[in-house]
């Protein structure tokens, strides 16, 4: 984009402050082409505070703002590992989709867990989200229809669950949540490891490479009962989040050529 085609823009971003930050609300421009340009929204949230005067311009390329790609990230972390990386994610096709869906509205009907009290339902978030999933389960078991089922995924680790339609396992994982806002950008942990995805793929548990399904359980709060389920067919270019992580070991630290003290 020329200088002068960003000048001619007259577009002004809505800018909201805040004591510590301010809050930027602005159209940037996406294009694949000069020929062919489209808006979307962005936001930018906790920036330094900026003069009450300050004028901002922002211009993003589409590929600049997009999120990166399920796939792309399941290769990276493989290679980030010194693995050869393997095809860990396909797409669905809409057999299998109408035939996972199916069968879940099925089983979710057939044990009438919508409405249904989860029992024990005391501890953490993370208990109660582990509770939620584990009941959820345990209802529809029994009501997956003839040809379908769902087995756990031994090992800790991404998938929790299973889902078998005919001889084909898709990755499955469990979420609950009491709150689902359309538009919540806090995180949902899936993977950090493709370790027990490779495992699966080796042993022919699940597909080479396997379609992947996020089952989220809706529960009250107030009355500790399940509200409904929500299924999201991943795709490959499905966009993620990821976060870099570092961690260290007693081994690293003792082989480490830093400075080391014991006190004692």
């Amino acid at each position: 984009m020329s200088r002068r085609s960003m000048m001619k823009d007259t577009r002004r971003p809505s800018v909201k402050y805040s004591r510590t930050s301010v809050v930027v609300t602005l159209k940037a421009r996406a294009s694949s082409s000069s020929s062919q340009r489209s808006w979307k929204r962005l936001s930018i949230r906790s920036v330094p505070m900026l003069p009450p005067m300050a004028v901002l311009r922002l211009y993003v390329r589409s590929k600049e703002a997009s999120l990166p790609r399920f796939d792309a990230y399941l290769t990276e972390v493989q290679q980030r590992m010194r693995l050869a990386p393997i095809d860990l994610i396909r797409a669905w096709t809409a057999a299998e989709i109408a035939a996972v869906e199916g069968a879940i509205r099925t089983a979710v009907t057939g044990s009438g867990i919508v409405g249904a009290m989860i029992p024990n339902f005391d501890g953490t978030n993370q208990a109660k989200g582990n509770k939620a999933a584990d009941f959820f389960i345990a209802a529809i078991s029994e009501h997956i229809p003839q040809g379908t089922r769902i087995i756990a995924a031994t090992g800790a680790g991404y998938p929790d669950r299973i889902f078998i339609v005919g001889a084909t396992g898709h990755c499955m994982e469990l979420k609950a949540t009491s709150h689902w806002r359309d538009g919540d950008s806090n995180r949902r942990v899936l993977t950090s490891s493709p370790d027990k995805m490779i495992r699966l793929v080796n042993s022919g548990d699940i597909d080479t490479p396997p379609a992947h399904l996020i089952c989220t359980v809706l529960y009250r709060e107030e009355n500790s009962s399940v509200q409904g389920v929500r299924l999201d067919f991943l795709e490959p270019d499905s966009e993620v989040s990821i976060r870099l992580e570092a961690s260290t070991s007693q081994r690293l630290l003792t082989q480490g050529g830093h400075q080391k003290f014991m006190l004692s």
